[in-house]
């Protein structure tokens, strides 16, 4: 029996062109500020959440217009007015939203990955009541980790364009020990699904999940070769660069009783077909305080990292630091994570509420100083300013490789015995792979 399978490549690759503006607009600090990536930059000084505060854990998107449709708080799902969604409410469990007046503390603790047919993914890793209970009122701070990993369904077809979460809390990981921060999402090559990987919280594994439109599929635990201990993990970042074939975590602490700054940046390849995870490196820079932040510049030639009063760029070629800025002499105010932005400059957020103000790196492809990195640049005159958040934003604008993943996906085709045939060749648009199964198979 004779199979042709057709594989529409120009189709993918003018997907990947297509611009969404899915990040073009930033809800951003502790009352929710809005900053529109345009040219000039729009940065508004009125808080736009009036009954939702704002605070690490924070994720919003946008529509092709640049139109908020979607904001997460950590704790709630809100919809295009930034009120809440129907059905948006409570989407942690309730020991947890209890303890942390309904938002989410820690950085890349939600984010929200769009589908086919308006349909949206939330997911936010949270702590079960039980183990809140058992646990987290039983031990020291320290020795606390998250438990679960939760996703919620959203369909903007509901009331109107408003949206409504059709589906809320569904377990993605439960029972399992995991970081409070370092969640990071990256386009599959096919420029349509998304790949979804989770630090664990008591080991070197990273689990990773293929997000499909109608399904999610958990791959194979990953293991970073290096030491990766500890449960004090308030900060930290986990990032893919820009065009998706880099992959970086940091954090800020590695002891299980007292703070031991973790000064050390993983650096991996990361394949976009298979999700998988390799060539790793190991880059340490000592230091009296740990990592809070991590970015990637636009071209993946440089990583920056962030201290309370420091920042630094690490030189992927050379395996070189360079101090960027520090140390600030206004401590309190802090540096803590950052965030490529669709105007390809990094922006920082603040540690405190002393400074109104966000940080920016003008020119990140830049090397040492060249980057130009430019403290307090978005100015803000409200009392609250751009204190704590920046969104979780992966690179929406990431489409197909152009080129077709082999095997397509996890048991879509499997061919044993078979004797190919591909045509036409050379090809411009489409490709035939007509395959014959050997004799009696």
């Amino acid at each position: 029996m004779k199979y042709i399978i057709q594989l529409a490549c120009m189709l993918a690759m003018l997907q990947s062109e297509a611009q969404t503006n899915f990040g073009k607009r930033w809800i951003v600090g502790i009352r929710g500020y809005n900053v529109l990536f345009d040219t000039p930059l729009v940065h508004d000084t009125i808080d736009v959440i009036n009954d939702h505060g704002y605070n690490r854990g924070i994720s919003n998107i946008c529509d092709s217009n640049a139109v908020i449709r979607i904001a997460c708080d950590g704790g709630d799902i809100l919809n295009s007015t930034l009120q809440l969604m129907e059905n948006g409410d409570s989407i942690l469990p309730r020991e947890f939203m209890k303890r942390f007046s309904g938002v989410a503390r820690t950085p890349q603790a939600s984010i929200i990955l769009p589908m086919e047919n308006r349909k949206y993914y939330v997911f936010t890793p949270t702590v079960s009541d039980s183990f809140h209970v058992n646990v987290w009122l039983n031990q020291p701070s320290l020795d606390w980790n998250f438990d679960q990993l939760l996703y919620h369904v959203v369909d903007l077809n509901q009331n109107g364009g408003l949206g409504k979460v059709v589906e809320k809390k569904k377990p993605l990981l439960q029972n399992t020990p995991l970081k409070k921060s370092m969640m990071a999402a990256c386009r599959h090559a096919n420029g349509k699904d998304w790949w979804l990987l989770k630090m664990a919280g008591d080991s070197n594994m990273v689990y990773t999940f293929l997000v499909k439109q109608d399904t999610i599929l958990r791959y194979p635990n990953q293991g970073i070769p290096f030491p990766f201990r500890g449960t004090n993990d308030v900060w930290g970042q986990m990032k893919f660069s820009k065009d998706g074939t880099k992959w970086a975590l940091t954090y800020d602490a590695y002891s299980d009783t007292v703070y031991t700054p973790s000064c050390d940046v993983m650096l991996a390849q990361f394949d976009r077909c298979t999700g998988r995870l390799g060539g790793f490196q190991h880059f340490h820079k000592p230091g009296e305080y740990g990592f809070l932040g991590l970015e990637f510049s636009p071209n993946g030639n440089y990583i920056y990292t962030t201290r309370y009063s420091e920042i630094h760029q690490l030189d992927l070629s050379e395996g070189t630091w360079y101090n960027v800025y520090g140390e600030d002499t206004n401590f309190f105010c802090g540096y803590t994570t950052m965030e490529l932005a669709p105007d390809n400059r990094i922006y920082i957020a603040r540690f405190d509420g002393l400074c109104k103000q966000m940080s920016r790196i003008n020119n990140p492809d830049g090397k040492g100083w060249a980057c130009q990195f430019c403290p307090n640049c978005l100015r803000s005159q409200s009392n609250w300013g751009y204190l704590l958040g920046l969104p979780s934003m992966p690179n929406y604008e990431l489409g197909s490789t152009g080129q077709p993943c082999w095997p397509l996906e996890v048991g879509e085709l499997v061919i044993e015995k078979a004797q190919l045939e591909i045509y036409p060749n050379p090809f411009i648009d489409e490709v035939n792979i007509a395959y014959q199964l050997a004799t009696g198979e």
